[in-house]
């Protein structure tokens, strides 16, 4: 009822043809009639999630092409959020955008048809390290260089949650997403976004009206973007149990729908 698309995402190691949540989830959701939008992670918020040696290199693109080649998803996350690595462990990034550009080639080969992309944090993206995060707000600290680094990417991928830097989304300003057009002319896939309804820091706790607002100002910040897909991931707030993301759910822990599930499902916007 939520939308068309789902998004089956699993660590790269995990990564496995006939076996594993990415591949039982994708089955799954296909049966429903779903389009998974999938990904793959070799990195956590921050860091490699472990060495990317030659060995674990190898197992990682063996993993992809098995992969690939029973599936064919339409589409293709290949790291998430991998610009918070840039911040801390550039050495690890620059191994990271490596691996893009070689399972790129081994996609392009097997499924030509999905579409691959890098995704980025976009509140760190634009320097946004303030408010839940704990740090400043510094515009100059900006990484849209690093978009540049991925020249087989057929889109950008994107998680944004502004209930993090902002108190209020009317305080979202209105060219917040827009500036991503002057950076690249490839279409944005939104794996990720959503706002809490409570339970956040002092200052940025969230409510139920908020949440609802957040997903109509999204839409007029967004409308005249190249936006291939939205994806609200979460339906529950049981789903994940870091504060302010258990709150963001658009059904109650007891399944009552919050006033966000009906902005969501509003006929005319998906």
């Amino acid at each position: 009822d939520a939308g068309e698309v789902f998004v089956p995402t699993g660590v790269w190691g995990a990564v496995a043809a006939g076996g594993g949540a990415l591949a039982v989830t994708m089955i799954v959701g296909e049966e429903r009639g779903l389009i998974p939008m999938s990904g793959i992670s070799a990195n956590d918020f921050k860091t490699l999630i472990r060495p990317l040696d030659e060995t674990s290199i190898a197992d990682y693109m063996a993993r992809l092409e098995e992969f690939l080649r029973v599936h064919k998803p339409r589409y293709l996350g290949i790291g998430n959020e991998v610009n918070t690595v840039e911040t801390e462990n550039p050495d690890e990034y620059s191994m990271l955008v490596d691996l893009f550009a070689e399972a790129a080639a081994i996609v392009e080969e097997v499924s030509p048809e999905t579409i691959v992309y890098p995704v980025f944090q976009y509140e760190w993206l634009i320097g946004r390290r303030d408010g839940i995060f704990g740090g400043e707000n510094r515009p100059e600290d900006n990484q849209w260089s690093l978009l540049d680094a991925y020249p087989d990417a057929e889109a950008i991928g994107i998680t944004t949650y502004p209930g993090l830097v902002f108190s209020d989304p009317e305080e979202i300003p209105p060219d917040y997403y827009s500036d991503i057009t002057d950076r690249t002319s490839l279409p944005i896939v939104f794996t990720e976004m959503g706002w809490q309804s409570g339970g956040g820091a002092p200052g940025y706790d969230g409510s139920d009206e908020q949440q609802a607002r957040y997903i109509a100002r999204f839409d007029e910040l967004t409308a005249e973007l190249d936006v291939l897909v939205a994806i609200w991931p979460f339906i529950f707030d049981t789903q994940v149990e870091i504060v302010p993301f258990d709150s963001m759910g658009l059904r109650r822990p007891d399944g009552t729908p919050r006033p966000a599930w009906a902005a969501w499902t509003a006929e005319g916007r998906q």
